[in-house]
């Protein structure tokens, strides 16, 4: 691709000099970019890597101006932008990728007219995980006399960074002010990611905190 030029000289005659100028054919393939494929991550959570794909003609130069669109073809994500892009000057376009809140693989499709569709893999996790307060009007700042315990269980919700609730994940919990109790060290999570536990608070009037990891 590019200028090309072409000389005929005869000795004594005047040079001869043609210039021609060639361009990338036809797409003819849409090539996965190494990054975007195999990649884990957290679901409801975007993608580290971009998905980027590139196009080529038959004899390997690469293509702009081909509309390529990308789809979460299974999984439940999301690709930005959306919609039919371009390949730019360097044959290729890219998305960003989030998975859907399911757990397993999840696909996303690249796709152009009259071209061989290309298909990002992925893996969904629940982790990293964080604790976060769950109904917090009914289980924080409780009032009770000294020594007894609290009227309502204290709750938390462990998600992860997409948001989605993480069942059975272990959450710890301690006394860290006051002397009071808990009924247990640690709980699991439910199916929506909720654990609970009884605390008692201390013998003296006063603060008591309790902490959930």
């Amino acid at each position: 691709v590019g200028t090309n030029t072409f000389t005929a000289t005869v000795s004594g005659l005047t040079v001869f000099s043609a210039n021609v100028s060639s361009t990338a054919g036809a797409a003819a393939s849409l090539t996965k970019i190494s990054g975007g494929d195999g990649q884990t991550g957290g679901v409801g959570v975007a993608l580290t890597n971009p998905l980027v794909v590139e196009a080529r003609d038959q004899f390997g130069n690469v293509k702009s101006g081909v509309s390529v669109t990308f789809t979460a073809s299974s999984g439940g994500g999301s690709v930005s932008p959306s919609g039919a892009q371009d390949t730019g000057s360097n044959g290729r376009v890219q998305v960003t990728a989030t998975l859907g809140s399911a757990v397993g693989t999840h696909q996303f499709t690249a796709a152009a007219t009259g071209l061989t569709s290309v298909v990002f893999s992925a893996t969904g996790t629940l982790v990293p995980a964080n604790v976060t307060m769950q109904d917090s009007t009914n289980t924080n700042n409780q009032i009770v006399a000294p020594g007894i315990s609290l009227l309502t269980p204290l709750k938390v919700r462990v998600t992860n960074a997409g948001g989605v609730a993480v069942p059975s994940a272990t959450v710890n919990w301690a006394v860290a002010s006051g002397g009071g109790s808990v009924s247990a060290a640690t709980s699991l999570t439910d199916a929506s990611g909720d654990a609970v536990i009884t605390a008692t608070v201390g013998s003296s009037a006063g603060t008591n905190t309790f902490t959930a990891t």
